[in-house]
Parts: structure tokens; C-alpha cells; sequence
């Protein structure tokens, strides 16, 4: 069978506990992000190669320069 009972169960049980947060996560992350100086505190929180891939889409999506983006 596959679909299995227990996990159908979990899931559902999941999807109702999480149901909600998500736009309270936008918003906050909105908030945070759009706050250059919270920004760049977020940012020094992430390991150095994940900051560098934060860097490196930032400036692909044009909200950071290609010389901030080198400091990563």
C-alpha cells in the first residue's frame, strides 16, 4: 500500500499545528529584511558558505551591488 496510515495521520496532524505561520513568517522576515541593518545582522549569523550563497543571490536579484557582494 502506499499511502500508510500513520504518517497520513502525522501529516495531517502537521498541516493543522503549522496552518497560519507561514504568513507570519513574511511578514516578519519582511520586516527584518527590508532593514538594511537587520539584514546584514542575519547574515553575519549564517556560516561563512551560506553567506556567501545569500551574497551571491542578492546580487543576481539586483538588491546588492556586485562590490557589496564581494565582502562575503
Amino acid at each position: 500500500q502506499m499511502l500508510s496510515r500513520p504518517m497520513m495521520l502525522a501529516n495531517a496532524i502537521m498541516n493543522r499545528l503549522g496552518k497560519g505561520v507561514e504568513p507570519r513568517l513574511d511578514a516578519e522576515a519582511t520586516r527584518r529584511y527590508l532593514n538594511p541593518k537587520a539584514l546584514a545582522a542575519a547574515l553575519e549569523k549564517l556560516p561563512a558558505a551560506e553567506r556567501s550563497a545569500v551574497a551571491v543571490e542578492l546580487e543576481r536579484m539586483g538588491v546588492v551591488g556586485a562590490a557589496t557582494a564581494a565582502g562575503r
